[in-house]
């Protein structure tokens, strides 16, 4: 989860905000009968340090 929230939203987040998304989230899916809600991510951008 981390390396694919810098790769694809150039965002940095730590074990703990990866875990929670993992937790909340639990699959990668996106053909779930009952897909769930969107996660909603802070952090700060991998080239200017500023939040996102």
């Amino acid at each position: 989860i981390q390396d694919y929230m810098g790769r694809q939203h150039n965002m940095k987040v730590g074990e703990r905000t990866s875990e929670l998304i993992k937790i909340s989230v639990g699959s990668v899916l996106t053909e779930l009968a009952n897909p769930p809600e969107d996660f909603i991510v802070q952090g700060p951008n991998r080239m200017t340090s500023l939040p996102i």
